[in-house]
């Protein structure tokens, strides 16, 4: 009789936690990795630069009931060389970092999956030294936008040899409306020690997209550990043209509170 009691509340236990969403809760991220940049800057030359960086990321992520609130931030630094020249002096030292705020409300609720949607604050920072040239060799820019962010997150029932398997998937859009740019001007780099260039833009003037697909799997003490890819592309159609375009791949732990 006591078996069959404990068994019971052994299997009432187990369906909670298969029922519980592996996101639910808060948490505190830390990452490593790398990121690949593509980038065009006509103020550091009309070439087209790629090149590698070591990146971390820090970050708090809460979701309880319907409401989540995701912070998150990445700091990178690499080299950048032509894309269509093997020219190691004509290189940029890149310094690139990304902070992120997001609120979303649950729209969709399933037994295997969730839809939120919400807003965005979606943050981007570029320093670009140019390791050849004495003349006009930084330049910098800062996107502060803000617009839409939605989240999808599926967590499937997988069996192998009757084990059950614990993992979720989540995928991650942000789409700013507008941003606040700040770069060197076309004219003047600097007027008044203040960038030269300092305004207000719209989709059309600018674009800036993100994308991040999380692989998630919970550990036994309540923690996480996460792959996670983040594409972060932005734009700005001006006489200084600028394109770039950030490519992660992130190893993240996190820590429930």
């Amino acid at each position: 009789m006591k078996k069959l009691a404990l068994l019971s509340v052994l299997a009432f236990f187990c369906a909670h936690l298969q029922a519980q969403s592996l996101f639910e809760g808060e948490y505190l991220l830390f990452g490593l990795g790398g990121q690949m940049e593509n980038f065009k800057d006509d103020l550091v030359s009309p070439l087209h630069y790629r090149g590698y960086s070591g990146a971390a990321a820090l970050g708090w992520h809460s979701q309880h009931g319907a409401w989540q609130n995701n912070l998150d931030g990445h700091i990178a630094i690499g080299l950048q060389s032509p894309a269509t020249l093997n020219d190691a002096s004509n290189q940029t030292t890149t310094i690139s970092g990304s902070i992120n705020y997001n609120l979303r409300y649950r729209i969709i609720n399933r037994e295997k999956q969730a839809l939120f949607l919400g807003l965005c604050s979606a943050n981007l920072i570029g320093f670009r030294q140019h390791n050849l040239y004495r003349n006009s060799s930084l330049s910098f820019s800062n996107f502060i936008s803000y617009g839409l962010s939605a989240s999808w997150q599926y967590q499937p029932q997988l069996k192998i040899w009757n084990v059950k398997i614990p993992f979720a998937w989540q995928t991650e859009f942000n789409f700013p409306l507008a941003s606040y740019l700040i770069m060197p001007g076309y004219n003047r780099q600097f007027f008044n020690d203040k960038a030269g260039l300092r305004k207000h833009s719209f989709i059309g003037d600018f674009w800036h997209l993100e994308f991040r697909h999380n692989l998630v799997y919970p550990l036994s003490n309540g923690n996480q550990v996460r792959l996670s890819y983040h594409w972060n592309y932005a734009e700005y159609n001006g006489l200084n043209y600028l394109a770039q375009a950030q490519h992660y791949l992130m190893f993240h732990l996190l820590f429930k509170l």
